[in-house]
């Protein structure tokens, strides 16, 4: 989208009407806040001849006087509901998301503004920019006004150059941190991601933004630049010993396991044999969204037990994930390849009022699913969806160790 005072002759991002808003809202109300508006290209919501059409539009981004916000399109550059053709409100349930190369529209520098779950009733809206640089404005201001805090849309354009420029813009080019297969053979190296995920967890300055419900606590640190990992933790207790719920963990992680879903169709390159155990290995994700390509990824994991835990961390024992470059799969040009900094589950004794010692599990995610799927996980954990996951998949794994207790102690 470009600015106003470019006018009529740049081209654009957009949205379409939401049945659910009367046409009328969509114009200038008494005490509407403008956030972001430009001229704007979107695609039709219906077909002509076979084929979606791309309309230029003049786009505004206002909140009212209650905080929710809309996103209004117009026939002409004003907000006279005479010559609006469209407006859509936008509530947490919608989030942003770039189109990736390989599912891109005839139109460039595309984005979408839509559900972040698809649930057959709201539309998906696709809208073209005249410039990388002004795709990421409007995602940044809209996912701004959908979070409830449009006050921060022009602190976030401001940053999109600078941003832009330390990510740059081609296929699996970002650096790689990862480790090469000459180090992460090496025993001290695991030990050393074991601690670097220690610290991660123990560091009061990361986790800015804490939730605790039903026992769990979920954390996130502030999402910076989107070339960075995404900072997750969980954390709770489990009506179970500490070392029988590292053996289920290690065990049940294993094919067939109960909880072998992520390392499904995964392919073992590497076995580490040598203490800390574990193994390098790639596997290859669809990602259940429309428009998103395959995620790959290329990781090792350590199970590290209580008597190989260093003397500078507190007693605990679990396992360690971290991304890896291995000479057996390259990086393809086809996919994104998911980066993965020190991540995994920490367990502690955690003694009871009643004199019962039972297990603290930490467990804490540092990942970059890249691009619009990096963006849309975002949005889901703003909006409260994913939060859930985490605490559904939290409650799954204490009762798949309870159960597993009660049958080995029959």
């Amino acid at each position: 989208m470009s600015q106003k005072k470019a006018g009529a002759s740049s081209g654009g991002a957009a949205a379409s009407a939401s049945s659910s808003v009367a046409s009328a809202r969509g114009g200038a109300q008494p005490g509407d806040q403008l956030i972001h508006e430009g001229w704007a290209v979107k695609e039709s919501g219906t077909k002509f001849c076979g084929r979606y059409q791309w309309q230029k539009r003049w786009f505004r981004l206002v909140a009212d006087i209650h905080g929710v916000s809309r996103l209004s399109y117009f026939k002409a550059c004003t907000d006279n509901p005479a010559q609006m053709a469209g407006s859509v409100q936008l509530d947490q349930t919608y989030s942003t998301r770039p189109i990736e190369k390989q599912h891109g529209k005839s139109q460039p520098f595309c984005f979408a503004v839509g559900p972040l779950v698809e649930d057959g009733i709201k539309r998906t809206y696709y809208i073209s920019c005249e410039s990388e640089q002004i795709r990421q404005e409007w995602m940044e201001v809209i996912d701004a006004a959908v979070e409830g805090v449009p006050e921060e849309a022009r602190e976030r354009r401001a940053t999109v150059v600078q941003r832009l420029s330390e990510r740059g813009s081609s296929l699996s080019a970002s650096p790689s941190p990862e480790l090469t297969d000459s180090k992460f053979a090496e025993p001290r190296v695991r030990i050393q991601e074991w601690i670097r995920l220690h610290e991660v967890a123990n560091d009061p300055q990361i986790w800015k933004k804490t939730d605790t419900k039903s026992g769990i606590t979920v954390s996130r640190a502030a999402f910076a630049d989107r070339s960075s990992c995404d900072q997750i933790k969980l954390e709770g207790t489990v009506n179970a010993p500490l070392e029988l719920m590292f053996t289920f963990l290690q065990q049940a992680s294993q094919p067939g396991g109960k909880l072998d879903y992520p390392f499904r169709q995964e392919e073992i390159l590497e076995e580490l044999a040598d203490e800390p155990v574990g193994k390098v290995f790639y596997n290859e994700y669809n990602v259940p969204w429309p428009r998103i390509s395959a995620r790959e990824i290329c990781c090792a994991c350590s199970w590290v037990p209580s008597h190989m835990n260093p003397p500078e961390i507190k007693p605990s024992c679990g396992g360690v994930f971290y991304s890896v470059e291995h000479g057996a799969k390259p990086r393809r040009s086809d996919t994104y390849r998911v980066r993965l900094d020190a991540s995994g589950v920490i367990l502690r004794h955690h003694p009871t009022e009643t004199g019962e010692v039972i297990t603290h599990m930490t467990a804490v995610i540092q990942i970059n699913t890249q691009t619009a799927l990096q963006r849309m996980l975002r949005g889901a954990y703003r909006s409260g969806l994913l939060k859930l996951g985490l605490r559904a998949g939290f409650e799954h794994v204490a009762e798949q160790v309870e159960n597993y207790q009660r049958i080995i102690n029959q």
